[in-house]
């Protein structure tokens, strides 16, 4: 039995047996390795020539290129000055020029021999004219045709063979009469621009809030921060100044500082927290005689009439944050918006550079206030040009702070709906409510954003300006009803609602 188990386990000994595994052969495969390597960077390399040799091929035959075109350009043309058109100094015009322009002897001198007397402005036409137009500074010359040399007519040998007329004398009625303006000629012009602004500035003050501050040692000092402001009434018994009120961490005690150097105390009389500006009062009994007689009341024009970008204006006051300063300039818009609660005021920017925190007034060419400087609604990349607030609109300010009363409280901040606008959107005509004050009667009564407000209480108001000067006829706890379009869906629906006012 044992030797049979013998043989079977002899006959599966081949079962048992270990099968060893091919050992790798390291220096086979980094060699394979290394050669696929190989022949891919070759294969890069003869798709990159190939691709730079057949490109070019390869683009004509997708899009042909095509002969460009030469660009012809216009040749230049020696430029002339307006004054090397003109005849020179003390040389006669050409008779024949003269008899054919028929516009210069209409232009009400009746002849060409009044022609001939104008002449540039002398220092008795200076005199007598001290508000004339600056280009009337220095007329240009016209010879008399009457005192022609004999043979002044005839063509030189220069002329123009074609027409037979002197090329060299030939000139437009316009180039024969523009003015010719020397450095001695702007300088009476600025000198005279100059006076309009220092009159100006008799109707200006000084206004200095002194504030008690502490510092890390918790030791006092004061400081000082000065504002200009304009003089907007003199009575028997005050004189009332419309200057800006600073905010201050304490309630600075303002003094005044009057155009001859005299200085006083004032009180503040009334505040509009919108404009951030205030009413000052300084008593007439405070004053000298001397100083009261070098002081005007500012003359207050328009900003609404008459005023657009590029318009002269001078800027006096305390543009470059210091008093007694003043700077020549042009507007360049008049087209910006202030919203502020209950009122829109224009924005008036002009090419001035001044402090950023600038005050004064704008002035146009006649020495009227068109603007009261205030630079805290620039952009952020204008913040040193001298801006200003419409004069128009700040007037019923002016007129609220000097009847010294309440001043009711709406509480919207809105867009007109002009008429052009009306019929481009079909929309109608009124306010359109962009927003509210929260906690504002207007709120409370149920008006939301995007209303348009057509009229209040018998009274169509087309503007922010008429709803202003609605709001100003009344007074808090007033009440009114608001008359408005409100868009529901596609359409709109009147409604009806009751405002009762409060204060500011």
């Amino acid at each position: 039995m044992a030797s049979k188990s013998t043989n079977e386990d002899e006959s599966y000994e081949f079962v048992r047996e270990k099968i060893k595994e091919r050992p790798i052969n390291k220096k086979k495969l980094l060699m394979r390795t290394l050669l696929t390597a190989l022949f891919a960077l070759l294969f890069g390399i003869i798709a990159c020539l190939a691709f730079f040799l057949m490109e070019p091929i390869i683009s004509n035959w997708v899009s042909p290129d095509k002969e460009t075109e030469a660009v012809n350009l216009p040749e230049d043309k020696n430029e002339k000055l307006p004054e090397d058109t003109l005849p020179p100094e003390n040389e006669v015009a050409d008779e024949t020029y003269l008899a054919d322009q028929p516009n210069l002897n209409d232009n009400n001198t009746g002849s060409s021999e009044s022609l001939g007397n104008s002449s540039s402005l002398n220092e008795s036409d200076a005199s007598a004219n001290p508000g004339g137009d600056a280009t009337s500074a220095n007329v240009a010359e016209v010879p008399d045709s009457s005192t022609s040399k004999p043979g002044a007519s005839e063509t030189p040998s220069d002329s123009d063979p074609s027409t037979g007329t002197d090329s060299a004398n030939t000139a437009t009625p316009s180039e024969v009469a523009s003015p010719q303006l020397s450095a001695s000629d702007y300088e009476k012009l600025y000198t005279e621009l100059s006076g309009i602004a220092h009159e100006a500035m008799k109707s200006m003050v000084q206004v200095t809030y002194v504030t008690s501050e502490f510092d890390l040692f918790m030791e006092g000092y004061d400081k000082d921060s000065i504002v200009s402001g304009i003089i907007v009434d003199i009575s028997d018994t005050a004189i009332h100044i419309f200057t800006k009120r600073l905010k201050t961490p304490y309630d600075g005690v303002p003094y005044i500082t009057f155009e001859d150097g005299t200085v006083t105390s004032c009180e503040v009389i009334s505040s509009d927290i919108q404009t951030g500006t205030c009413l000052l009062s300084v008593p007439v009994s405070e004053l000298s005689e001397s100083a009261l007689n070098t002081i005007n009341v500012a003359t207050l024009g328009s900003s609404n009439i008459g005023l657009n970008s590029g318009r002269p204006v001078i800027a006096i006051g305390s543009p470059a944050s210091s008093g007694g300063f003043l700077s020549f300039g042009f507007i360049t818009s008049v087209n910006g918006i202030i919203h502020m609660m209950d009122a829109n005021y224009t924005l008036i920017t002009t090419d001035i550079y001044g402090s950023r925190s600038a005050s004064g007034v704008l002035i146009n060419y006649s020495g009227n206030v068109i603007g009261f400087i205030d630079n805290s609604s620039n952009d952020d990349d204008l913040q040193n040009q001298i801006s200003a607030i419409g004069i128009t609109e700040l007037r019923r300010v002016i007129d609220t702070l000097q009847s010294e009363k309440e001043k009711s409280r709406f509480g919207i901040y809105g867009t007109d709906i002009t008429y052009s606008l009306s019929q481009s959107l079909s929309l109608p005509r009124g306010i359109y409510v962009n927003r509210f004050e929260i906690g504002s009667p207007a709120m409370k009564s149920g008006i939301k954003a995007n209303d348009i407000i057509t009229q209040i209480d018998d009274t169509q108001i087309h503007s922010m300006m008429e709803l202003t000067n609605y709001l100003m006829t009344k007074k808090p706890g007033d009440e009114i009803v608001i008359h408005l379009e409100r868009q529901v869906k596609e359409e709109f629906k009147s409604m009806e609602l009751n405002v009762v006012l409060d204060t500011q």
